[in-house]
């Protein structure tokens, strides 16, 4: 039970973590550009890169690496997996096409990609929102306490083995779920 803690609340860091990073983006772009009348092509690449990390960091968290598949070997999930994926795809699209339109010089240009840099953040919190509600429940529900077992172990693994992570971080996750129960 407690390696399903584990890997639980390492899921739930990790998810909370880039939850806040893409709402703080979200409200310096809309804060920073919504009513702006002519945009920095050099503002709008440092936002689109922190944006295309984001979406980096969301496909390589532990939930895209371990849980999915998991649920998939299950057989759980498929649409609910799907439908993440497709919000994962949405935010890229519309990355794309902010980074796209570069030297917006009109007003109507403008707002055209504040728009899109917005739904790059609102589909990669849908997509998170999904996770969050219909995803973990799902997971908790349909994975056998083996599973969570193979979950947490793989998940220590990798804190182990990450460079310059001698485990003290996995370590700090594992003492918060024992005291989380």
């Amino acid at each position: 039970m407690l390696t399903g803690t584990y890997a639980m609340v390492a899921l739930s860091l990790e998810h909370n973590q880039l939850q806040a990073e893409v709402l703080a983006l979200q409200q310096q772009i809309q804060d920073d550009f919504l009513y702006q009348s002519t945009l920095s092509d050099a503002a709008v690449r440092r936002c689109c890169a922190e944006l295309g990390r984001l979406l980096r960091q969301c496909q390589q968290r532990k939930a895209t690496r371990h849980l999915y598949p998991a649920l998939r070997g299950q057989g759980a999930g498929q649409a609910l997996l799907a439908q993440a994926e497709a919000w994962q795809a949405a935010a890229q699209a519309a990355l794309r096409d902010a980074e796209a339109a570069s030297g917006a010089a009109n007003a109507a240009a403008v707002s055209a990609r504040c728009a899109c840099l917005d739904t790059v953040c609102s589909a990669l919190l849908e997509r998170l929102t999904l996770e969050e509600q219909h995803l973990l429940p799902l997971a908790r529900a349909r994975l056998s306490e083996e599973c969570w077992f193979q979950l947490a172990h793989q998940m220590l693994a990798e804190a182990a083995a990450t460079p310059g992570g001698d485990g003290r971080a996995a370590a700090r996750t594992a003492a918060a779920a024992r005291a989380s129960i």
